[in-house]
């Protein structure tokens, strides 16, 4: 009986210490699976984690660079609206100063047309009242020398005739009788129509 109940005891044991190792193992399985679980859920969440950190910081890097962009391009957008801005205000400041200076000088050059025009035309009637002046000036000196020559002239003949007459009677006073036979001399010194005239005269006066 005492072997058989240490046999039994001894089956008992080995039941046991088989029982107890599968339970330990059983155990030692749970935790190391649950350690291991633990671990990999760690390491699962440390990858996870980065990659959504680094899919965060690529989205966050990608938003900040998107948004940098904008803000970039509007300041760009902004600078070149400026520029444009300015360059077309510049432009029409040109186009409407050129215009403006055209129209001035569309005016200036009328007015300077009118003032040059009067000008002209006070200065042509100026210098026609001048030429019509000089011209009758001219006329009225030449009609007047010409009647002041003839009435010179006319006198300068009466006077000298008056004085060749006074002398030829004086002369034939003293020598009536050459008269008579030098009547060649009146036709050399008097004109044609006075010969016969002169002649008889002082054949009167002689006798």
């Amino acid at each position: 009986m005492e072997e058989l109940m240490e046999e039994l005891m001894e089956e008992l044991r080995v039941e046991l210490r088989v029982e107890l190792m599968e339970e330990l193992i059983e155990e030692l399985k749970e935790e190391l699976m649950e350690e291991l679980r633990v671990e990999l859920m760690e390491e699962l969440m440390e990858e996870l984690m980065e990659e959504l950190t680094e899919e965060l910081m690529e989205e966050l890097m990608e938003e900040l660079r998107v948004e940098l962009m904008e803000e970039l391009m509007e300041e760009l957008m902004e600078e070149l609206m400026e520029e444009l801005r300015v360059e077309l205000m510049e432009e029409l400041m040109e186009e409407l100063t050129e215009e403006l200076m055209e129209e001035l000088t569309e005016e200036l050059m009328e007015e300077l047309t009118e003032e040059l025009m009067e000008e002209l035309m006070e200065e042509l009637r100026v210098e026609l009242m001048e030429e019509l002046m000089e011209e009758l000036m001219e006329e009225l000196m030449e009609e007047l020398m010409e009647e002041l020559m003839e009435e010179l002239r006319v006198e300068l003949m009466e006077e000298l005739m008056e004085e060749l007459m006074e002398e030829l009677m004086e002369e034939a006073r003293w020598c009536g009788a050459r008269l008579r036979t030098e009547k060649s001399w009146f036709i050399i010194w008097f004109p044609p129509q006075t010969h016969n005239k002169i002649y008889s005269d002082c054949c009167r006066n002689m006798s």
